[in-house]
């Protein structure tokens, strides 16, 4: 049972990050160098991984999504 609680714990983290075919979605290019470049000229916060990944919050994106979107579905 403890090794299931771990495995939930985990999924539950990585569903907290976007892809990076989700990232890809988002700026379209696979590049990171590009991603990054996008996500800065976009206000997107991102951090990036050892390996030289973007890192990107799910929530920031949301947030920043509805931000951006506020007041617009009623205009006509």
């Amino acid at each position: 049972m403890e090794k299931y609680k771990n495995q939930v714990n985990l999924e539950t983290f990585m569903n907290e990050f976007f892809t990076k075919d989700e990232i890809e979605a988002l700026t379209g290019t696979k590049h990171p160098s590009k991603q990054k470049e996008w996500l800065q000229q976009n206000n997107y916060i991102f951090d990036v991984s050892y390996k030289g990944d973007v890192v990107l919050l799910r929530a920031h994106v949301h947030e920043k999504l509805s931000i951006n979107n506020k007041g617009k579905n009623n205009e006509i």
